[in-house]
């Protein structure tokens, strides 16, 4: 599961935001983020929009600390692999980093992992 995701800066951007940043978060596959629960599926594993919204959690966890306040970002580009399921009791993790930096746009490279 990998994904590249281009985030759009709300403001100007922190300095301190820089190529090499790495952000993680983490999820239990349960009966609220399988694919039934979302309705992108019919069997219960993790659903994509929850795989997704794991790894944009990530690569946010890295910047969000990092930004002015009154400053957030959007997600505007994803590109997404969903390679193999995940059935619910197991782990989920997401690890990104920040492999572009280009004005007010940023560029994460994200894999997600089970175990």
């Amino acid at each position: 599961m990998c994904t590249n995701l281009d985030y759009c800066l709300g403001g100007k951007l922190n300095m301190s935001i820089a190529v090499g940043l790495k952000g993680e978060a983490s999820a239990v596959v349960n009966d609220e983020n399988t694919a039934i629960a979302f309705g992108s599926g019919s069997v219960n594993v993790f659903a994509t929009p929850a795989m997704i919204g794991l790894m944009e959690k990530a690569a946010l966890s890295s910047v969000d600390p990092l930004l002015d306040p009154g400053n957030s970002t959007v997600g505007i580009k994803l590109q997404v692999e969903h390679k193999a399921a995940t059935p619910i009791g197991m782990k989920v993790t997401a690890s990104s980093e920040l492999i572009e930096v280009d004005g007010r746009r940023l560029v994460f490279k994200v894999v997600a992992r089970d175990n």
